[in-house]
């Protein structure tokens, strides 16, 4: 891998099979080192959907559920070339993850964050 790419896409809605096939498409050329996805709409996660989009290579990711019909996250990282994970830290609105920039050797959090729309709950979300 001559880069390192790191791709945040707010999906609204992964269970649409062509969004689905477009994310397989970006991670099946092999050059995607991290995937941060929002609004997946997704409540519950099934066996094999992160190996359906990452494709056969190995993959860490981390979950969170949808809140009804909004939110949701996804994060697919590739461990061995981009970033290995120490701590993950996980809620309905963020997923952060605290490791190493293998590369690099340099210690970095990637943080995948769905705010709300509603302006005084995305104000006391930040808050």
């Amino acid at each position: 891998m001559n880069s390192a790419n790191l791709i945040s896409w707010n999906i609204r809605g992964l269970g649409n099979p062509l969004k689905k096939r477009a994310v397989k498409r970006l991670c099946s050329k092999g050059n995607v080192s991290v995937i941060l996805l929002k609004e997946t709409k997704i409540q519950c996660y099934k066996g094999n959907l992160v190996r359906s989009l990452w494709g056969s290579r190995l993959g860490g990711f981390s979950f969170a559920p949808s809140m009804g019909h909004s939110g949701g996250l996804i994060s697919i990282w590739n461990p061995s070339i981009f970033f290995a994970v120490d701590k993950e830290l996980r809620s309905q609105r963020f997923i952060i993850l605290v490791g190493e920039l293998c590369r690099w050797k340099v210690k970095a959090c990637l943080v995948n964050v769905y705010t709300p729309n509603d302006l005084v709950e995305r104000k006391n979300f930040f808050i």
